[in-house]
């Protein structure tokens, strides 16, 4: 998955166990350039202490 600073370190683990997971909307928040529509394990989408946002 190469350097994701903000991914989810379960995320492989996710996918493989059918678990919901969280994909890119291209809103550059993470300033890391995922591509929108890919599942990333989002950080900032993903994380329980932020509400979700629309960018």
């Amino acid at each position: 998955w190469g350097r994701l600073t903000y991914a989810d370190p379960l995320f492989p683990k996710k996918l493989q166990a059918g678990e919901a997971v969280d994909w890119c909307v291209g809103c550059m928040a993470c300033g890391r350039g995922f591509s929108e529509g890919k599942a990333t394990g989002c950080f900032v989408h993903a994380s329980p202490w932020l509400e979700p946002d629309d960018h």
